[in-house]
């Protein structure tokens, strides 16, 4: 990245909130309540956030409540690539999105599980590349 390009997968409380339709408090509660991932000072990670918003909408609010928050991202994800083809392209982007956030691939893999099984019918159908 150049000195003049912006990073588009960070964004300020504010910014954030904008995107979101919440208030820069409830990005930061969100925050403090471990649901949405900090990326430096003043900054959070806005594919978590976005992801997250859609997961919990799928969801809906009592379901998501007892759910981990990277779970509930999860779902926002499968839910985004419902029309996607679902290959191993896909697991891959999961997987360097995830290596951002500190997680392991299995760790990854194991928020997809978790995500699809509470799509049920609803997640996509993925395929394994035996290349």
């Amino acid at each position: 990245m150049t000195d003049n390009a912006q990073d588009i997968t960070a964004m300020t409380a504010t910014d954030l909130a904008e995107l979101l339709r919440v208030t820069p408090r409830r990005i930061r509660q969100l925050a403090e309540e471990g649901r949405l991932r900090r990326r430096g000072r003043g900054k959070f990670d806005v594919r978590h956030a976005i992801h997250g918003a859609t997961g919990a909408e799928i969801l809906g609010q009592d379901q998501r409540r007892n759910i981990a928050a990277d779970v509930v991202v999860a779902v926002g994800w499968l839910a985004a690539i419902a029309d996607a083809p679902a290959e191993g392209d896909n697991f891959k982007v999961w997987i360097d999105i995830c290596a951002e956030w500190g997680l392991s691939h299995a760790e990854a893999m194991g928020l997809l599980i978790a995500g699809a099984s509470l799509l049920g019918d609803r997640a996509p159908k993925f395929k394994r590349n035996m290349k």
